[in-house]
């Protein structure tokens, strides 16, 4: 059932996607950042080729955590799946925008 637009749940819901958006940017930019420097300068790391990914890997899951518990609707806490677009909760069908 659709809810009364509430002014701060909208709010939370922009603050959420502004953190979703930031996060994809700067885990993209990290990567590529990342991946350039250790294919130019892997061998002045002191960290083997295995440990370095594993680095890697460690971060993009953090981010994947970070994105889980963050990407939920302000009123029903459900996940709100992968669109960044959403104008209502696909659980509670509050308005978001």
């Amino acid at each position: 059932m659709s809810q009364a637009r509430d002014p701060k749940i909208i709010e939370e819901f922009g603050r959420r996607r502004r953190r979703q958006i930031t996060l994809a940017v700067l885990l993209i930019t990290g990567v590529i950042w990342l991946t350039w420097v250790m294919e130019h300068y892997g061998s002045g790391w002191r960290l083997s080729e295995r440990d370095r990914g594993t680095a890697m890997l460690a971060v993009v899951l953090g981010a994947l955590a970070y994105s889980w518990r963050n990407w939920r609707c302000p009123a029903c806490n459900r996940y709100l799946g992968k669109s960044m677009w959403l104008a209502f909760c696909p659980g509670c069908g509050v308005p978001l925008k």
